[in-house]
């Protein structure tokens, strides 16, 4: 067997084998359309070197030019494929660079049978014959050029600058395994791009006096591309094992932090959940999970709400944070954190949702104990402070029930007189009604204090009503102080959310550390006024409304003021409590979505704390007011 057909076959048949494994890669993975496109090119070679190998064969002039004909055309097939390629494989190509490469290589192929016998020629005259490889080979002897092949020159030039335009954008990002494509792949196209057209030309010219080996450059292309290729496969080898191990590591986690990841396709609805996330929702493994049938798997409480989150994402946001309770009647009911995200094609439309929900079943327990601690703990701070104000609270009732007795003494001495006065009969009638609303009033208002608040719920509250219960509640401890409270309830105000009883705590704390530190500067004797005055003032603020509680003490200490609101930190000499009253009243506030603070202190002032509270958002609802609030009187005389 002759060393021209060794090599060819050979060349010819690894050729066959890239192209069958690229294909065999491209059926795995349609969209890589790199893997589509190099078995062309391979095999637009492959015929290329089965021409070549006739053309040395051929003993007439006229087989030689019907077959340089075809090897121009199998050449317009390989030139398109080898720039749709690189256009695929690189991402970088200039699209009007690859249509004008392309259209001139069919413009070229068009010429070739439009313009005489073929590209090349117009006519040969003989062939030669030479030694070539231990072989008696044909080539052309006098032959005339075709003047059109200078345009297969310029469509080579196109095409070279195309993918030299490619491989230098693809460089330019810095990758190193781009840059490896580009040099490797960029670099031997554009390299064996220019040795065939040189070969071809000076062949056509008469200047060089050889066979057509066009074909074999392009068979040094192939296994350039291929090794690159294939290191591309071995690379996606391995990020395939990183990312199962990968895999393995979440599911573990998953696993073991009550994880489930999740993807709602919302083409054809349906949702993937990951092995272990199925318990997690306390669904049984199905391959048609739906949306629908997914929302009957939550509470029936949280479904209306769940999927207006789920739609606004869709529809606007993007993205998706909730926490619902799943289990069906029957069924242990478990709360869920979920986040994700919306995925939108080019043209806008969501058609991916995917995200992880979390089990936070025990974490929302524990916050509701935390919950029921802190009303405990709230609950025993009030009882605290009306245990403290007994003494002046039994004197506020004793005022009452001592009116009502003295008037229904007098008033039955009136009956038995003879005629009984009935106009001041009623006049006594009517003083003992009021006096006994005011006794009705303190003891509901201490009852209120006493009271566990149980209720979660926020309703809309008149913070005017909340500082004047208070101060009735007080009026016996400011008296009792030879205190004063500057107080005068303003226009209505916007209701706020929150609870009327746990509001009064909060303002009934700010009052008596307002006493307290009006009498420590008495008891320091530095020249205060002869009685404690506080000054309280409410009105609207941006957003909601703002109680300012100013007294005229010895203010904050700068170096004690990021400690007022800790746990346990008094600045109380003595015996002056636990420390607890602002850090639960700032508690308190907050959970109301407000806030408590101490301001810089007002020029003639001491200590000034303000509680803020956003308005309620419905001021339709009639505002809570504390029984009887309407006959509490605030004599603060």
């Amino acid at each position: 067997m002759s060393a021209i057909n060794v090599i060819w076959s050979a060349s010819m048949g690894a050729c066959l084998v890239l192209a069958l494994m690229h294909l065999l890669v491209w059926c795995r993975d349609l969209r890589s359309f790199a893997n589509l496109f190099f078995p062309l090119i391979a095999l637009g070679i492959i015929a290329m070197g089965a021409c070549e190998l006739k053309l040395m064969r051929t003993g007439s002039p006229e087989g030689y030019l019907e077959t340089v004909r075809l090897g121009h055309l199998l050449f317009g097939i390989v030139v398109p494929a080898s720039l749709l390629f690189v256009h695929c494989l690189f991402g970088t190509g200039n699209r009007w660079l690859l249509v004008v490469a392309i259209g001139l290589r069919t413009a070229a192929v068009v010429a070739n049978y439009s313009t005489g016998p073929s590209l090349h020629f117009l006519s040969i005259g003989s062939l030669d014959q030479i030694s070539f490889l231990g072989e008696r080979v044909s080539i052309v002897g006098e032959a005339i050029e075709n003047p059109w092949v200078r345009l297969g020159q310029v469509a080579a030039i196109a095409q070279i600058v195309y993918v030299a335009d490619a491989s230098l954008r693809l460089w330019r990002r810095g990758d190193a395994v781009d840059r490896h494509r580009a040099f490797w792949i960029g670099g031997s196209m554009v390299s064996l791009f220019l040795l065939a057209m040189v070969i071809a030309g000076l062949i056509s010219a008469g200047v060089m006096r050889a066979p057509m080996l066009v074909s074999f450059p392009f068979f040094g292309m192939v296994v350039v591309i291929s090794y690159n290729m294939s290191r591309d496969l071995q690379r996606s080898a391995l990020l395939a094992r990183e990312l199962e191990a990968s895999q393995r590591r979440l599911a573990l986690a998953g696993s073991a932090g009550r994880l489930a990841f999740w993807e709602w396709g919302l083409k054809k609805d349906r949702i993937w959940i990951s092995t272990d996330g199925w318990a997690v929702f306390g669904i049984s493994p199905a391959a048609d999970l739906g949306f629908e049938k997914f929302m009957e798997h939550v509470h029936e409480d949280d479904r209306a709400r769940l999927e207006q989150i789920v739609r606004e994402s869709i529809a606007g946001t993007g993205s998706y944070v909730a926490e619902f309770r799943v289990g069906r009647p029957g069924e242990p009911v478990r709360w869920l954190s979920a986040s994700g995200r919306v995925e939108k094609d080019n043209a806008g439309e969501a058609v991916l949702f995917r995200g992880f929900s979390i089990d936070v079943t025990a974490r929302k327990e524990a916050e509701a104990d935390a919950a029921q601690q802190r009303r405990e703990l709230a609950h025993l701070a009030r009882a605290g402070t009306l245990g403290a104000l007994s003494g002046t609270l039994a004197h506020e009732l004793n005022q009452p029930l001592a009116a009502i007795l003295s008037n229904a003494q007098v008033g039955r001495r009136r009956i038995g007189s003879d005629p009984p006065d009935l106009a001041e009969i009623e006049a006594i009638l009517a003083d003992i009604v009021e006096d006994t609303k005011r006794a009705g009033g303190i003891v509901h208002g201490m009852r209120a204090m006493f009271a566990k608040d149980t209720a979660l719920d926020l309703v809309p509250i008149d913070l005017n009503a909340v500082i004047t219960g208070s101060l009735s509640l007080l009026h016996g401890e400011i008296v009792a102080r030879k205190g004063t409270v500057d107080f005068t309830p303003g226009d209505p105000l916007p209701p706020v959310r929150g609870s009327f009883v746990e509001l009064q705590q909060v303002l009934i704390n700010l009052i008596l550390n307002g006493l307290d530190a009006c009498r420590e500067v008495a008891g320091a004797g530095l020249g205060m006024r002869e009685a404690p005055s506080l000054r309280i003032r409410v009105g609207p603020l941006t957003g909601g409304v703002a109680i300012d509680v100013a007294d005229h003490g010895p203010g904050i200490a700068p170096e004690n003021r990021d400690r007022l609101f800790e746990p346990f930190f008094s600045t109380k000499s003595g015996d002056g409590g636990l420390g607890l009253g602002l850090s639960i009243s700032r508690g308190i506030v907050e959970r109301f979505g407000g806030t408590l603070e101490a301001l810089p202190p007002e020029p003639g002032s001491g200590a000034v704390f303000r509680i803020f509270l956003p308005a309620a958002a419905d001021e339709s609802f009639a505002c809570e007011a504390h029984p009887d609030q309407t006959i509490l009187k605030t004599d603060r005389s």
